[in-house]
């Protein structure tokens, strides 16, 4: 019976508190629209402005002290509390003595005495009041806070729309502040009597030691401070340039509409964030596998939550707003729907934030902070003169948006290097194991090629063979798998390798590596939220700056129009892993690694110095699939290395260049492999002209045999950052960057070193597979 009691008081409690705020929400919202019916939308403007500086005020004034007080408040004895308080309490009062004495001078000078002591007034107790609502809940003790709380927030407003509605003579802001100050006097009142017993004045006070105590206290919150302030102006300061730029109406429109939405964020923290938020602490403390499903269930719930209220909002708002009577409201009523995107977007934005708040990141968070701070400076700024009060709205968009890109930044990271639990033996739990251990998957891993996506050549091989892939020209990369398998072997992993797959993949799962080699257009895979990582050739993005710092106007068209043909084929995949990520999915990562060499042949080595060419070139220079009148960048870039090599055959005949021509890029990989690799290896300096992608075997197999590359527009990429290349501004250039060269043995040697170092240390097939495995341990075990 004892035990059905104890439920009982505990529901009841639970309920009395969730009815408390809920109230009082409802009767905010109601005063707002209680000011619009019979005040008018300057006298809200007005309110909304002393809202705002009631909030962004105490967060500057109070130097975030609070914030670590009551973090330290939970494990403290009432004594430690109110010798805190006692001091924080005296670095308040001596603070708002000045601020009241300034506000009264200023008052009797501009002559609006009453309104600016009232409203200083409040702010005062208002600081008060938050701050020890805070405490309170820290203290265990939610539904006196929560009290207290209804009796600043909204027992004053009852009290003062059930006067001012039979008494209109009262429906004067001034009326309302004395209302809001009595108000928060009742609640500050509150906490008094409840703790009237706590041994306050039990250690002597002195200037000095409050000085030391606020610069020490300082010293713990000054990141919260900063990050508190940031986010409290960037949500209240568009108001004060509403009033600026528009006037104090539409001011009172926009605070009316938005104070919607600071219903339903309330509504929304109480009732999906905040619970999440303790979970999520517990979960990152004891390093639990739960703390990313965590995160992605609130946000999803989060998602969806503030999608249904936002539109039932919506809806509700058009029903209610003709019984307003005020004709401005429904004229500029499509506002209401931006600012309700832009809560939806806020909604991402906080539960994003539950990542910082649970690893203790605030130096993070401060740094989102204060970028999203000067973002709404800078776009309200702009837009509010232009587009007026669509701007703010806008704007509103801009810089959740831009929050969300800052955050989603430092987030990626701090989950990927979460560590989670270790088993029985001692070894982590990674996402695999997990996978493994509850879907059954063997241990052993899983490699399948196939080259496209109706699956052609579609097959198992094993990597302990070194020729496993030999049969579908993948020689290169069958190797590099062939020396990485024994280093992640019995991980139960599915490795899918292929030419240019981005729609889809056989199979998904955490443990699941996808290797794409060959995708010249660079698209985005479409299956990122639905594997583990990705590895591939030819870049991560079709958009290659690279290939703009070369040629003439003609070749900068030329990739311009090639790029956006490629940008038109990856739309899919972008907006699918746009959606994943604004979901709340794991993204796989992609990694760039090297294309290696498609002719794969042991040929016995010459020495530099026995080498009898000096520049060799065997290839296509038109494009397979060239049409129409405008010419590809690989043509454009070919047809200037030709030319520039017939020049120096014209001038120099000395100088030994074999050329050989094939048709296009299919007739050059038909083409005698040995004979090339034999020209290649007695060759001094290769020239590497762009295909239609800036990768290139070519480089590759030049380097392998210590050929010098020499050319223009190379990837932006670890394997060709400092590689020892003769990197040309345009291929007219490659006789003036080549002769001294060639003339002077030993800065040809040490070329020659350096690229054979450089495909040993960096593009070697054992170079690639330690990279992969270095990607692939920091990745599953986290």
């Amino acid at each position: 019976m004892k035990l059905h009691n104890f439920f009982y008081t505990q529901a009841v409690h639970s309920i009395a508190i969730m009815n408390l705020r809920g109230i009082s929400l409802v009767v905010k919202f109601a005063l707002t629209l209680f000011i619009a019916r019979f005040m008018g939308f300057e006298s809200l403007g007005l309110y909304g402005l002393i809202t705002a500086a009631s909030i962004m005020a105490p967060g500057f004034l109070g130097l975030g002290i609070i914030y670590t007080l009551n973090r330290e408040a939970v494990t403290q004895t009432i004594a430690e509390i109110t010798q805190a308080l006692t001091y924080y309490g005296r670095y308040i009062i001596i603070l708002y003595a000045f601020l009241l004495t300034a506000a009264i001078l200023i008052g009797l000078v501009t002559g609006n005495f009453f309104m600016i002591l009232a409203v200083s007034i409040l702010i005062f107790f208002e600081h008060v009041n938050h701050d020890l609502y805070q405490l309170l809940l820290n203290l265990s003790r939610p539904f006196l806070a929560n009290f207290l709380h209804f009796l600043r927030t909204a027992l004053w407003a009852i009290i003062f729309m059930a006067l001012a509605f039979f008494f209109p003579s009262l429906r004067t802001v001034e009326f309302l502040l004395i209302g809001w100050i009595c108000g928060s006097v009742c609640c500050f009142l509150g906490f008094i009597w409840f703790s009237y017993n706590w041994p306050w004045g039990a250690k002597k006070f002195s200037v000095v030691s409050l000085k030391e105590w606020v610069i020490q206290e300082f010293r713990q919150s000054r990141t919260l401070y900063m990050n508190g302030f940031a986010n409290t102006a960037t949500q209240y300061l568009d108001r004060y340039l509403i009033t600026l730029f528009l006037g104090l109406e539409l001011t009172g429109i926009y605070v009316f509409f938005w104070q919607l939405n600071s219903a339903l964020s309330n509504l929304l923290n109480t009732g999906i964030i905040q619970i999440a938020r303790p979970k999520m602490v517990r979960a990152y403390k004891n390093r639990e596998p739960a703390y990313s499903s965590i995160y992605q269930s609130c946000l999803k719930n989060t998602l969806l939550a503030s999608i249904a209220m936002a539109l039932a909002a919506g809806l509700g708002m058009y029903i209610l707003i003709p019984y307003i009577d005020r004709p401005q409201a429904m004229e500029w009523f499509p506002i209401l729907w931006i600012i309700l995107v832009g809560f939806v977007l806020i909604a991402r934005t906080e539960v994003q934030q539950l990542i910082f708040y649970s690893q203790h990141k605030d130096g993070l968070a401060l740094i989102a902070g204060l970028s999203t701070l000067a973002g709404a400076v800078l776009f309200n700024l702009i837009l509010i003169p232009i587009l007026g009060l669509w701007g703010v709205g806008l704007s509103l968009i801009m810089v959740s948006l831009l929050r969300l890109v800052i955050q989603n930044i430092h987030i990626k990271p701090l989950i990927e290097n979460i560590r989670l639990k270790t088993d029985e033996r001692g070894n982590p739990v990674t996402r695999f194991n997990k996978e493994i251990e509850e879907q059954g998957f063997t241990a052993e891993n899983k490699y399948i090629f196939f080259r496209n996506d109706q699956q052609v050549d579609y097959f198992e091989f094993d990597p302990k063979d070194p020729k496993c892939l030999d049969n579908v020209d993948y020689k290169y990369f069958g190797r590099a798998l062939n020396i990485l398998e024994p280093f992640i072997k019995d991980r139960g992993l599915t490795i899918y390798v292929t030419a240019w797959t981005v729609h889809e993949l056989p199979s998904y799962g955490p443990n699941v590596i996808a290797c794409i080699l060959q995708d010249e257009w660079a698209r985005e895979p479409q299956y990122r939220d639905k594997v583990g990582m990705v590895f591939r050739t030819c870049g991560k993005f079709p958009v290659n700056f690279e290939a703009y710092k070369y040629g003439d106007f003609y070749d900068i068209y030329a990739n311009f129009l090639g790029q956006g043909k490629a940008i038109a084929k990856d739309g899919t995949g972008r907006l699918q892993t746009l959606r994943s990520s604004f979901l709340g999915k794991d993204i796989a990562p992609i990694y760039d690694i090297p294309l290696g060499c498609y002719a794969y042949e042991d040929i016995p080595f010459i020495p530099i110095e026995e080498r009898t060419s000096d520049f060799f070139f065997a290839g296509s220079v038109q494009h397979i699939a060239s049409k129409g009148i405008i010419r590809r960048p690989k043509e454009l870039a070919r047809s200037r290395m030709t030319k520039s090599l017939l020049d120096i055959n014209e001038k120099h005949p000395d100088i030994n260049i074999k050329m050989t021509m094939t048709g296009n890029f299919q007739e050059s990989i038909d083409s005698d492999n040995t004979s090339y690799l034999k020209n290649m290896m007695n060759t001094k300096i290769c020239p590497i002209p762009r295909g239609a992608n800036l990768e290139t075997f070519r480089f590759y197999e030049a380097i392998r045999y210590g050929c010098i590359p020499i050319g223009e527009a190379f990837p932006k990429a670890y394997f060709y950052a400092e590689a020892p290349i003769i990197r040309l501004k345009n291929w007219s250039n490659m006789k003036n960057a080549t002769m001294d060269i060639l003339k002077d043995k030993e800065q040809l040697q040490d070329l020659h070193e350096r690229s054979l170092q450089w495909w040993k240390d960096t593009c070697s097939e054992e170079a690639t597979a330690n990279f992969m495995l270095n990607k692939i341990s920091s990745w599953f075990s986290r």
